[in-house]
């Protein structure tokens, strides 16, 4: 399966130098490169190919977190990663607030990004146990959440501990559409915009550990 990628920087140098190296993997095609305000558009210029993954980088001239938002409100069937310029925490917690689904920071290398960009292609979070630990200390879950059932349930339980759509679908014996469809249930009830905030939402309530899901 071809991994869509929309790029989105203000950075024409990295986002340049990104596509000469990432267009070289065979099963990667990059549908756009545009600058951190040129995202919207550039989905709407492909409406029968939207991306599979949008690469944000945060840094910038402008606060590109209500841009991550708005990407996120208006094709949610695209996910998205966020690329950091810091290791702090602060900008990965606005980032998964928003409703990034993993970020990377800018120092992380090819590899890692290549890695992240798959996985969120899948619908994988992917998350370092330190990462999701320190998270969960600081991304507080919402309130009022309504009761999931236990098929919706079953599916968290798999999404907490890293499994990809495919996976989910072969343990419980559904269709990828199905999964999908169960995960914007989850989110919607859980009041959430990410698959990632709705993992860490299952790990600070009990539903699934860190070292259940490491191991899984």
């Amino acid at each position: 399966m071809t991994l869509r990628l929309l790029l989105a920087s203000d950075s024409r140098l990295l986002r340049e130098a990104l596509a000469e190296t990432l267009c070289t993997d065979d099963d990667l095609e990059i549908i756009a490169s545009v600058d951190g305000d040129g995202a919207l558009d550039a989905i709407k210029a492909h409406p029968g190919a939207a991306p599979d993954v949008i690469l944000l980088d945060l840094v910038g001239s402008a606060d590109r977190l209500p841009a991550l938002a708005a990407l996120r409100a208006r094709h949610p069937a695209s996910e998205v990663v966020a690329l950091a310029g810091s290791r702090g925490d602060g900008q990965a917690v606005a980032a998964i607030r928003a409703g990034a689904l993993a970020f990377v920071h800018r120092s992380d290398g090819l590899d890692a990004l290549r890695t992240t960009l798959r996985a969120a292609a899948n619908g994988q979070v992917q998350l370092s146990p330190d990462a999701a630990a320190r998270l969960v200390r600081l991304v507080r879950p919402p309130d009022g959440v309504e009761a999931l059932t236990d098929r919706e349930s079953q599916v968290l339980d798999r999404l907490a501990r890293g499994g990809s759509n495919r996976h989910i679908a072969q343990e419980l014996g559904i269709t990828e559409k199905t999964v999908k469809t169960h995960v914007s249930h989850v989110l919607a009830k859980l009041g959430v915009a990410s698959r990632t905030q709705a993992a860490l939402h299952a790990v600070r309530e009990g539903l699934v550990d860190l070292g259940d899901a490491e191991s899984a």
